[in-house]
Order: C-alpha cells, then sequence, then structure tokens
C-alpha cells in the first residue's frame, strides 16, 4: 500500500498494517513521533515492511556523496550544507515546511553520515503564513565534530534544491532537480556522468522488489521516525531559543 503520511492517511497506514499489507508511507510518516511509533511497532509485529517516501536516497549523486563519504574518498567529513526553497505549494495544508520540505534533508543528512545528530539548534518562523512556519534556518552537530546546516522556505520566488559536502580533501556538489555532480579538490574539477533517474519510480520498484524478492529496505520506518523526531525538536530549539540535546 501506499499512502501519504500526514493526517488522516497515517491512519490508513496503520489499518493497512494491521491488515498485514506492506505500506511505503509519504514524509511525514505521522502526524507525530507517537503515532510514527505506533506504526513502526505494528509493522515490526506482523513481521511487514514500512518504508517512508525520502525518494532523494534514490539519486545517484546522493548515492556517490554517500559512498564517498563511507570509504573517506573526500577525508573527513567536516560539514554538509542543503538548501530546499521555493514558493509555498497551495497543496500542503496540514504541516509547515520542516515538515513537507526540510524532513527530507534531515533524511539525507542522516544517509550521509550514517550517524545520529547529537544536538540541534534552530530558528523558525512564518513571514506569509499564519497557521505553520514557513522558513527554517538548521544546525545539526554530531559526536564527532561534524555539522550539518540546512535551510528551508516557502518564500523564494524561485526554486533551489541543492546540497554541498565539505571533506578535508575534496568538496561535493550536488543538484537535486538536474541531477548534476561535481566534485572539486586541490588538483581538478571532476563531474561524474549519471544517468538522470526519476526517484519515485525507483523508490516504487525497491518497495516492490523489497517485497517480491525480500529485499532490505533502502529507506525504513526506523528512518522515518528519526527524522521525524528530528523535526519536532528543531520546533522545539526554536520555540525556546536553545540547542537541544538528541537522545
Amino acid at each position: 500500500m501506499y499512502a501519504h503520511g500526514q493526517p488522516p492517511l497515517a491512519n490508513e497506514a496503520l489499518k493497512a498494517l494491521q491488515a498485514g499489507k506492506h505500506v511505503l508511507v509519504e514524509k511525514p510518516m505521522a502526524a507525530d513521533s507517537r503515532q510514527a511509533e505506533k506504526l513502526l511497532k505494528t509493522a515490526e509485529e506482523n513481521g511487514l515492511h514500512l518504508t517512508v517516501g525520502f525518494l532523494t536516497c534514490f539519486i545517484p549523486g546522493l548515492q556517490h556523496i554517500q559512498e564517498a563519504v563511507a570509504s573517506g574518498k573526500i577525508g573527513k567529513l567536516v560539514c554538509a550544507t542543503a538548501k530546499r526553497v521555493t514558493q509555498w505549494p497551495e497543496r500542503i495544508g496540514d504541516v509547515g515546511v520542516i515538515k513537507d520540505t526540510a524532513i527530507h534533508d534531515i533524511d539525507a543528512m542522516q544517509y550521509i553520515t550514517g550517524q545520529d545528530p547529537i544536538a540541534v539548534f534552530a530558528k523558525t518562523g512564518n513571514i506569509r503564513h499564519r497557521k505553520f512556519e514557513d522558513y527554517a534556518h538548521i544546525m545539526l552537530t554530531y559526536k564527532d565534530e561534524k555539522s550539518a546546516f540546512i535551510e528551508s522556505n516557502w518564500l523564494t520566488p524561485y526554486k533551489t534544491r541543492t546540497l554541498t559536502v565539505t571533506g578535508s580533501d575534496a568538496i561535493m556538489k550536488l543538484d537535486y532537480m538536474t541531477q548534476e555532480l561535481v566534485i572539486e579538490d586541490e588538483k581538478a574539477t571532476l563531474q561524474p556522468r549519471h544517468a538522470t533517474v526519476e526517484p519515485l519510480k525507483l523508490e516504487l520498484q525497491h518497495f516492490a522488489e523489497c517485497i517480491t524478492e525480500k529485499k532490505k529496505a533502502l529507506i525504513t520506518g526506523i528512518d522515518g521516525l528519526k527524522a521525524l523526531k528530528i523535526a519536532e525538536a528543531i520546533m522545539s530549539s526554536s520555540e525556546k531559543s536553545n540547542a537541544i540535546e538528541l537522545e
């Protein structure tokens, strides 16, 4: 089953799991982490696949970056910076920019670093929208001194989706929209060629293969829960104007 995670369809995802169906749920996987934990527990109890729609992880350029970080090809990871800005999408009416937009980059940082952040500090607010935040500036910190920065808003009159990963030996830059990847070090600037893909199609194919071929899911319900908890900590940090330590 494919379902959108925002209420009330998260309830439909729960019903599907209770009926013994594998579920791919869109981000955010639930209205809050408590509801997400219930989805995850139900899936585990029934031996079912529960995966979350973080489709950026299916873009070859991001996979290339993850492999380069894990193998140390760019040296020690220093920081990663994501920018995801656009005008407000009118179809969104039940969450703010953090859970709708920034959550993609929250998950991408988890994917790249292979670690959970130990603290978050954020500034969010609403300039044009009364009900939810329409901009967020986020800093995630990790135990080995690396950091991640996320800028997200529904205010900018043009669409940008970029990621820059800085290592001690090289810098990697990815444009999510064109899927172009650039690698720079002290000797050269390289642009590896990857076939342009449709990440949503790959995500759906992967979900089907996890069921039919018993493959391990690239994105799991645990990943969705972690991203949602970090999103909640971001909102708490902004509200309190303090850094929030994470478990």
